[in-house]
């Protein structure tokens, strides 16, 4: 029983040895689709649709950090909704760009229909 376990942890240790040759693999970035609805109605205001926006149109320098593509997509919503930003890849070339879309949406200011809100963010990121 001792021969066989010391076989076992010696094919054991030359495995870890030959994959740690090997080396590690690369690392491969990934496409991340995100997907915000911004609420434009009426409760909101036109200070919190500011705020609003404005801070998610900041957020997006953040995503220019790491390894990872991302696909931006955002909705805003009041008795309709609206494609603000189209499904967009971020990158340094059109940073500005998005993020003076996003500051440049209207404030819708009508009830809150979150249903049409979802529904057309669904169909966006398919």
């Amino acid at each position: 029983m001792k021969v066989i376990r010391k076989h076992v942890l010696s094919l054991a240790a030359a495995c870890a040895v030959g994959l740690g040759a090997l080396g590690a693999a690369p690392a491969q970035a990934e496409i991340v689709q995100l997907g915000f609805i911004l609420d434009s109605s009426g409760s909101i205001g036109s200070g919190g649709w500011g705020i609003m926006k404005n801070g998610l149109a900041n957020a997006m320098d953040v995503l220019l950090t790491g390894a990872d593509t991302y696909e931006v997509t955002v909705v805003s919503f009041s008795d309709v909704a609206q494609t603000v930003l189209a499904p967009t890849i971020v990158s340094a070339g059109n940073l500005a760009s998005v993020k003076s879309t996003i500051t440049g949406a209207s404030f819708l200011n009508d009830w809150t229909n979150y249903d049409a809100a979802f529904t057309l963010m669904k169909t966006q990121l398919m």
